[in-house]
């Protein structure tokens, strides 16, 4: 841990190239070197660990399970040995995002005027935003990822919780007892790539950071990644009752052809009667 008493946590399960790009673009970030980085590594059975962060440039810790817990598990776990080893402020940030290159600048300038607790995450998936000024936003729903944590205040969380398996869901409950008010980032400091996966299941319910930019070589690898992936999966967001994007267009051809007239029961003209 630096003296600062800043931590990086990433709770990961397989996914290794979501991981990758991860770390990748998280190495372009601004004051890196004043937030160590510990990764969680959930008895990950596509890979290991070790190659992934061989070849990061920067310092990483890696913790590994000796059995799955699961990712609210792993993800209480992982944040529990964060304050065990005296960290004052904890990052949390999934396996499956990117960071900007100004995110750990932008919660430094930013943290002293929360109650403990800022998302770097503005997800078009949680709720409306009351605009507090240019850089941040109040909501009242956030994701578990890519937030920044007091110690004291994610302690306190972490004890609320009915067991470990409720992370992610019971934070926003737990802060509205608290009087805890939630505070995003207005321009998303981070970004979702992970396509796969129990959270995403078809479109309009896909994780999205809304005003998040592309500023680094690593950040247009990963997002052109994430959208090859997207695009060859098509067919198992498309819901099962909603007719193909072929039907439609036969069907809406079928509207705009000329109806056709029924024929017509009249008696042939006198004129064209043959005669026997």
């Amino acid at each position: 841990m630096s003296e600062t008493g800043n931590i990086i946590a990433i709770p990961t399960f397989n996914r290794r190239t979501e991981l990758e790009a991860c770390l990748a673009c998280l190495a372009t970030a601004d004051r890196l070197e004043d937030w160590p980085v510990v990764i969680g590594d959930d008895c990950s059975t596509d890979y290991d660990i070790a190659d992934v962060v061989r070849h990061v440039p920067f310092a990483v810790t890696v913790l590994r399970n000796d059995t799955n817990l699961g990712c609210d598990g792993n993800t209480v776990s992982l944040l529990q040995t964060c304050l065990w080893n005296n960290a004052r402020r904890v990052f949390l940030l999934d396996s499956d995002m990117i960071v900007s290159s100004d995110a750990l600048s932008f919660a430094e300038r930013n943290f002293g005027r929360t109650d403990g607790v800022l998302s770097l995450y503005n997800s078009v998936l949680h709720g409306e935003a009351e605009i507090v000024d240019g850089e941040l936003v109040r909501k009242n729903s956030v994701g578990g990822a890519a937030t920044v944590w007091d110690a004291s205040v994610l302690k306190d969380m972490l004890e609320g919780l009915d067991g470990p398996h409720c992370w992610d869901w019971r934070v926003c409950d737990l802060a509205f007892e608290k009087g805890i008010a939630l505070l995003v980032a207005r321009q998303s400091r981070a970004q979702h790539i992970g396509i796969d996966g129990t959270n995403s299941l078809r479109f309009g319910e896909l994780e999205y950071g809304a005003g998040f930019r592309i500023e680094t070589r690593e950040h247009a690898q990963a997002i052109a990644v994430a959208h090859e992936k997207l695009m060859l999966s098509q067919g198992i967001y498309r819901p099962p009752f909603k007719p193909s994007l072929l039907e439609r267009w036969r069907r809406s051809i079928v509207k705009r052809l000329p109806k056709k007239r029924p024929p017509e029961n009249r008696r042939p003209a006198l004129g064209v009667l043959r005669k026997k």
